[in-house]
């Protein structure tokens, strides 16, 4: 499997990690990258250069996970994505995460990406509403 990165501010990215691990044990190569305060991107791109160096499979791009969609770990993720050099989605939840780990250990970061993205926009939902319409609420 492609190594995952999940990158985010402060403690979310090991909080994620370490969540999903509880749903589905020790699946995938998956590991977390913190943005700190008093981070800047720099230090920031350099600690997920470093993870790369220590975690990567030679030449098969990683797929990095980040929290928001125009954060400093998204800006950082979607340069190396410009580079060829990682797959990106950005918008990480549980959902996304637990399915890129359950998948196909196989499967290329690109298709991992698209895993995440499906399985993300599947599990939020309002269900309040969904409650509503099937009448188990007025």
């Amino acid at each position: 499997m492609s190594l995952v990165l999940v990158v985010c501010h402060g403690d979310l990215a090991p909080a994620l990690v370490d969540t999903a691990r509880m749903i589905v044990g020790d699946a995938g190569r998956v590991t977390p990258v913190r943005f700190t305060p008093g981070m800047g991107p720099d230090e920031l791109t350099e600690a997920v250069e470093a993870t790369l160096r220590s975690e990567a499979d030679g030449p098969v791009p990683p797929l990095i996970l980040t929290d928001l969609v125009g954060g400093t770990p998204a800006r950082i993720a979607a340069t190396m994505t410009a580079a060829g050099r990682a797959e990106t989605v950005a918008g990480v939840n549980l959902s996304m995460l637990v399915e890129v780990l359950l998948a196909d250990a196989a499967q290329p970061a690109a298709e991992l990406a698209a895993i995440a993205v499906r399985a993300g926009s599947d599990g939020v939902q309002d269900l309040g509403r969904t409650l509503r319409d099937q009448g188990v609420l007025p």
